[in-house]
């Protein structure tokens, strides 16, 4: 029979025939557990708060500090409490020193990068890779111990005034620790475990997205006013009282959604386990579909890590000279639009079309908002870059909903997992080789990066537009673990060859 479930708007059951999933808690596993939805969404809303103060105080500390010491005989920058002007009509002096100031901060951002996710890398395969045995809960307890001294250790650096290499203590512990990446695995396992494996879990995916957007809005507008009122300090002690209260949340509150019932196996049989379904013998078909999701997830995720500390970097720098609270209201603006659009959008779509179309339209509108972004010029040109981007918030939930469809439920935790991997793995090579990018360009063409960006959502377009085609001939076969079972020539499934 056809597969009309993936492409006539019923997704009535999983990509993968769920078997075994006896490690999931009893309970209507066809119901979405709502309680336990906002629960895990509160967790994300702590989390990304704090995520929200760091990124742009991190991006303008660092721009600050190096400001001072390469002006030291200026009036750039008098004060200490944010950085509010650049200079425009310099002389071509003052205009090469601004510019070591930006390759100076993107190159201590990007060794940071470094420092935090090719750790992180291994910690999330490792930690992933048992998720679907010892739980979900231990994942978010493990990070947050590694966030909360890392934030600890950003508090220290800007109280004292410490060298800036006291950064790498706490970013390092952040890494081996998994850093966001083992926490957004934990949450998607989670709202994975208590959503049936329709086009609600997209939607819930969607949700748990929102409430990382409300975190995002609302903290980075009051980090703008904070630092431009009041400096540094008080949003890095709120950074880090907000995971504090995250971790309590999290011990104090959180069920558990794994029963641990299974005997643990060997790590590198658990490492197996998160790769398998890209390298499974049996089923040629659909591990090239697999292949071709985390293709264009890692197309996606590219970006969204490796250009985060160059936006801020872009705009404190001429022709816009933003200050701390502009590059605050325009963050919020940015992924409010991003976020709050992200459900609206898939349940529009879903009346009348499929993820895969879904995640095509997305990248439309991603590569559209780059190509603006790399030219932009003015300030109008900047705002214009989340209202044509609108359509790119369906992407990520998109992907991780097609994926985890593809997967029985007691297998959640490793398909994730090599999501999370490939989040790290962009996190690393994006932020080294865009960063490096963007420093070779200043003098050329700020933007570039940005056109580069958009370059890679075309590639991401033509695979997805690949994955939509071959899917469509799909059929269930419920003799085997993958119900998607591709076709060959003569009308046989892959297990079916002789």
């Amino acid at each position: 029979m056809g597969d009309d479930n993936i492409h006539h708007g019923r997704e009535t059951q999983p990509l993968i025939k769920d078997v075994g999933d006896q490690n999931i808690v009893p309970g209507n596993h066809q119901k979405t557990q709502v309680g336990r939805l906002l629960l895990v969404s509160l967790i994300l809303f702590l989390h990304s708060g704090s995520s929200a103060i760091h990124s742009p105080l991190m991006s303008q500390y660092l721009y600050l500090r190096y400001s001072q010491k390469y002006f030291l005989n200026s009036s750039f920058p008098e004060r200490k409490t944010s950085h509010s002007e650049c200079v425009v009509n310099n002389t071509a002096a003052d205009s090469d020193l601004q510019d070591e100031v930006q390759r100076d901060a993107t190159n201590l951002n990007m060794q940071l990068t470094f420092v935090t996710s090719i750790p992180a890398i291994f910690t999330n395969l490792c930690l992933g890779a048992y998720s679907d045995y010892f739980g979900r809960r231990f994942l978010f307890i493990t990070m947050l111990v590694g966030r909360m001294t890392r934030d600890l250790t950003t508090v220290a650096t800007i109280v004292w005034n410490l060298d800036l290499r006291y950064f790498f203590i706490g970013y390092g512990a952040d890494g081996l620790c998994g850093s966001s990446f083992t926490f957004y695995l934990a949450g998607y396992a989670f709202t994975a475990d208590i959503t049936p494996p329709a086009k609600v879990r997209t939607v819930a995916l969607a949700v748990v997205d929102a409430a990382k957007g409300i975190a995002e809005v609302s903290l980075r507008i009051a980090t703008g006013y904070l630092i431009q009122m009041y400096g540094y300090l008080f949003p890095s002690m709120g950074m880090a009282a907000l995971t504090m209260l995250d971790l309590v949340v999290v011990v104090a509150l959180l069920p558990e959604t794994v029963k641990r019932n299974r005997a643990c196996i060997s790590p590198i049989a658990a490492v197996k386990n998160v790769f398998r379904f890209y390298f499974r013998k049996s089923s040629t078909g659909n591990r090239a579909l697999f292949w071709i999701c985390i293709s264009v997830f890692f197309f996606k995720m590219i970006d969204q890590y490796g250009t985060v500390n160059i936006e801020n970097l872009y705009m404190l720098s001429p022709p816009f000279c933003w200050d701390s609270v502009r590059l605050g209201m325009y963050g919020a603006l940015k992924d409010g639009v991003h976020y709050f659009s992200s459900a609206v959008i898939i349940k529009v779509l879903h009346v009348c079309t499929t993820d895969g179309i879904v995640g095509i339209i997305g990248f439309m509108s991603a590569a559209a908002s780059k190509i603006i972004q790399g030219l932009a010029f003015v300030d109008w040109m900047l705002y214009l870059v989340p209202v044509v981007a609108l359509a790119s918030a369906a992407i990520s939930p998109a992907l991780r909903a097609i994926l985890s469809r593809m997967v029985p439920a007691d297998e959640q935790g490793a398909i994730f997992t090599s999501m999370s991997v490939a989040e790290a793995v962009c996190d690393a090579v994006g932020s080294t080789t865009l960063n490096v990018v963007y420093g070779a360009t200043l003098s050329v063409m700020r933007g570039a990066v940005f056109l580069i960006m958009a370059g890679t959502k075309i590639v991401a377009i033509i695979l997805l537009t690949v994955f939509v085609y071959k899917t469509r001939s799909t059929v269930v076969s419920p003799q085997n673990t993958l119900c998607v079972q591709v076709r060959d020539e003569q009308g046989a499934s892959d297990d079916e060859q002789p």
